[in-house]
């Protein structure tokens, strides 16, 4: 199995679980979070080098510095931010464009989706967590996306 898909795979299933645990549990585990952008750094230093690997830290703090700015804003979750800066850590700063307008497209993707299904389904009285758009799903989309396309380049 080529090396590519084997990185995809391995960042799928961190995007996978975090956006299962962001649906199932409205939470996103900080060890998870923390091991994602650990071994993200350290695919990006495998493949790229060094030089790629601090690109991917310095993309891993201004990711966090965005998602906290979204999260003192109440539009995103705490563990949204943390998730976002965790999946920024596998890609070199270069991509900080792409990577947002693919979570971007994604999350309204998502929105969409969401109202839609809700409207459906409309109970008498949603719980206030259930009302809550699990962002975590939008940015495992927009991640395991971008990285397919870099992987493809």
């Amino acid at each position: 199995m080529p090396v590519e898909n084997i990185i995809w795979l391995l960042f799928a299933a961190f995007a996978l679980y975090g956006a299962y645990s962001d649906i199932r549990f409205r939470t996103i585990p900080n060890v998870l979070n923390i091991l994602m952008a650990a071994i993200g750094l350290g695919v990006l230093w495998y493949v790229s080098g060094s030089t790629a690997a601090a690109l991917g830290l310095a993309h891993f703090a201004a990711a966090l510095v965005a998602g906290m700015l979204l999260y003192a804003l109440r539009m995103w979750g705490g563990g949204d931010a943390k998730f976002y800066a965790a999946t920024a850590a596998w890609f070199e700063l270069r991509a900080f464009p792409r990577l947002a307008i693919a979570i971007a497209l994604a999350g309204l993707v998502l929105l969409i989706v969401w109202f839609g299904t809700r409207q459906i389904r409309r109970s008498p009285k949603p719980n206030t967590k259930s009302k809550e758009l699990p962002y975590g799903v939008a940015i495992a989309i927009g991640g395991a996306g971008t990285l397919a396309l870099e992987l493809m380049a």
